[in-house]
């Protein structure tokens, strides 16, 4: 079964004020190991070795926070690409594959986090595998450790750093199954979904693994 998002077509705008907002509040993680699980269903941020895709599941996985050559300044390759911060990580595998955010063409904006090849060498593409953590200012960690030697540090959003500075944000969900998508080398996707701060739907508990 092939799910296709419907909804309205997002236009490009200046969101220049909403993206240094985001990246002033957000985390700067260290880099290392974490694991991701929605705060709402229990689920967790998996990656699915068979074709490659990421979704909510029971099985966790352990992921790895990296940074790329974007030059925190805000630009790639000469062009004002992606918000100024030094916050901005990757999720990576441990097969060299990231989390990415795919386009979606019918409704104009990134609408599912998926796999891609992690870049070696900077270029456009790397905005779509960076991401920003926001914590959530009144929701603290309730659920129990999902593996030995965890500690949950932060309950957050996952935002894009795709399109955030000429788009309004876009997250991660933590709630619904994932959804199926009509790539042959991406087979399974977290939805995305325009982010509301404080809205429970975006909130994941993250658990440092040490």
């Amino acid at each position: 079964m092939i799910i296709v998002m419907l909804g309205p077509v997002i236009a490009s705008t200046n969101n220049t004020l909403q993206a240094l907002s985001i990246a002033a509040s957000s985390l700067n993680l260290s880099l290392g190991d974490y694991i991701f699980q929605s705060q709402q269903t229990g689920k967790f941020l998996s990656y699915i070795v068979e074709g490659r895709g990421v979704k909510p599941d029971v099985i966790p996985t352990i992921w790895t926070l990296g940074t790329m050559e974007d030059d925190d300044d805000g630009e790639i390759k000469g062009k004002d690409w992606i918000v100024k911060s030094n916050k901005k990580r990757s999720f990576e595998t441990g097969d060299g594959h990231c989390i990415a955010a795919q386009w979606g063409y019918d409704i104009g904006s990134d609408h599912a986090g998926v796999m891609y090849a992690c870049p070696s060498t900077t270029g456009l593409r790397i905005a779509k595998l960076l991401w920003l953590f926001v914590p959530s200012t009144n929701t603290t960690c309730t659920l129990p450790s999902p593996a030995d030697n965890t500690t949950c540090i932060s309950v957050i959003s996952i935002i894009a750093c795709d399109h955030l500075v000429d788009q309004p944000a876009r997250a991660l969900s933590a709630i619904g199954e994932g959804t199926q998508m009509d790539y042959g080398t991406q087979p399974w996707g977290v939805l995305m979904d325009q982010w509301v701060e404080g809205n429970t739907d975006f909130l994941w508990e993250l658990w440092r693994v040490s």
